[in-house]
C-alpha cells in the first residue's frame, strides 16, 4: 500500500513539473517602491549626522581641488525620515574615516605606443564608516574599502582638468556645477623626459586629486549605506511577480495559492515594514516552493514562473546567492531579465550585505545580477 502511495507523489510531482502552462502573466503587486532600511529605520523624531574628514594626507577639504571641481563631494543621504542635523550633536552619527592614501608606489612610465607614455601609481586606501549614538558609543562599523584593497590610477597630461572625464560639469556642493577648460590637455606624454618634469612640477596636486577622486567615491559609497540601512529606500522599478493566465488557474490551484501568498508577502515589504524574522521565514518558505516547482526539463515558460518568483522571494528575504541561482535559471530559459529590473536586483542584494546582525560589515558598492 505505501509503494502505491509513494508511486502516485512521484507521478503527480511529476506531472507538475513537467506541466504545461499557455502563457504567464506580469503581476504588478504594488506602486510603491519603497522599503524599510536594513537595519534599524530612523523615525522622523530623531536626527542624525554625516561627517567626512577634513584632511587628508595630500588633500584638504575646503581648498578647491585641481580641476575645480570646487569639493563635490557627496554630504547628504537621501531617503531618510530623521532629520540630518551637523551642527548638534545627534542621535547617531556617521563618521568617514580615513587618512587617505597608503603604500603609495613610485610612478611607474607606462608606454601605450612607440610616442605616448602615462604614468601609473598603486595604493591602498583605507576607508570605514563609524556609527556612535550621543554618547559617543560605537555601534557599527562599515568597511568600505578594506586595508589590502590595491588600487591603480592612471596619470596623463590632463589628469588635473575636469575634462580628462569627458563631462561638460560635475555637480557642485552650491547647486552648481564645474566649468570644463575650453581646451584639453594632451591625453599622453611624448617622452620619459617630458613625464619626469611634469610628475615634478605637479606631483602634490596629483596626489591631491588622487585622494580626493578616491574620497569622492567613498563618500557616494556611505551615502547609499545609509539608507540602505538606516533610511527608506526607493527601488527603481515596481515591484513585480509572475503569475498564471486565467486559463491555466484551475488546472494549478496549488501554485496559485503559492503566487497570492508570495504577492501578499512582497506588498508587505513595500508598505516600508522592517524585515522581521517572521516574514524572512515567509519568504523563504515561498522561494523554496517555487523552487521546488521546476527542473532543467520543465518547460520554458513554467521555468519562468517559478524561476522567476523564487529568485524574487529569496531577495526580498534575504539570500542573494540563491536569488542568482534561480534568476540565472530563468534567463536561461528565456530572455526575462528585463521583466524584473536589474536595478531591483542590484538596489536590494546591496541591502542584503547590511541584513547581517554584525558588528563590523563589509560592504562592496552595488553590483548588476551576475550573467
Amino acid at each position: 500500500m505505501k509503494k502505491t502511495i509513494s508511486l502516485s507523489l512521484a507521478l503527480l510531482l511529476c506531472t507538475i513539473l513537467h506541466a504545461e502552462i499557455k502563457k504567464n502573466s506580469l503581476i504588478t503587486v504594488t506602486r510603491s517602491r519603497d522599503l524599510a532600511g536594513a537595519i534599524q529605520p530612523l523615525p522622523a523624531g530623531q536626527t542624525f549626522s554625516f561627517k567626512l574628514p577634513q584632511k587628508l594626507h595630500f588633500y584638504t577639504r575646503n581648498i578647491t581641488p585641481p580641476g575645480g571641481t570646487f569639493n563635490s563631494l557627496y554630504t547628504s543621504p537621501n531617503r531618510m525620515s530623521a532629520k540630518e542635523d551637523n551642527r548638534n550633536p545627534a542621535d547617531f552619527q556617521f563618521t568617514i574615516v580615513t587618512n587617505g592614501i597608503e603604500n603609495l608606489s613610485e610612478p611607474k612610465i607606462v608606454s601605450q605606443s612607440a610616442s605616448t607614455r602615462v604614468v601609473e601609481y598603486t595604493y591602498t586606501f583605507p576607508v570605514k564608516m563609524e556609527l556612535h549614538n550621543k554618547d559617543g558609543e560605537l555601534l557599527k562599523t562599515f568597511i568600505l574599502s578594506p586595508e589590502d584593497k590595491v588600487y591603480k590610477t592612471t596619470v596623463a597630461p590632463n589628469f588635473l582638468e575636469d575634462v580628462k572625464m569627458n563631462t561638460p560639469s560635475i555637480a557642485s556642493n552650491t547647486g552648481g556645477s564645474a566649468k570644463p577648460q575650453q581646451q584639453a590637455a594632451p591625453t599622453a606624454f611624448r617622452q620619459n623626459e617630458d613625464v619626469l618634469k611634469w610628475i615634478k612640477t605637479n606631483e602634490a596636486k596629483i596626489l591631491a586629486r588622487m585622494e580626493y577622486d578616491e574620497l569622492r567615491k567613498m563618500s557616494k559609497l556611505a551615502c547609499e549605506v545609509i539608507p540602505a540601512g538606516y533610511g527608506f529606500p526607493r527601488v527603481a522599478a515596481f515591484p513585480t511577480i509572475y503569475g498564471l493566465d486565467k486559463k491555466d488557474i484551475a488546472k494549478f490551484p496549488e501554485l496559485n495559492e503559492a503566487i497570492e501568498k508570495l504577492k501578499s508577502e512582497v506588498e508587505r515589504m513595500f508598505t516600508k515594514e522592517f524585515l522581521s524574522q517572521e516574514l524572512e521565514e515567509q519568504l523563504m518558505k515561498s522561494g523554496d516552493f517555487f523552487a521546488s516547482q521546476y527542473t532543467s526539463e520543465s518547460p520554458k515558460a513554467m521555468i519562468q514562473l517559478c524561476a522567476m518568483n523564487a529568485g524574487f522571494a529569496y531577495l526580498l528575504a534575504g539570500d542573494t546567492e540563491k536569488a542568482i541561482q534561480h534568476l540565472q535559471a530563468a534567463n536561461k530559459a528565456l530572455p526575462v531579465l528585463r521583466g524584473f529590473p536589474t536595478a531591483m536586483f542590484e538596489q536590494v542584494s546591496f541591502m542584503n550585505q547590511l541584513r547581517k546582525n554584525q558588528d563590523i560589515i563589509n560592504v562592496s558598492p552595488p553590483q548588476g545580477l551576475p550573467k
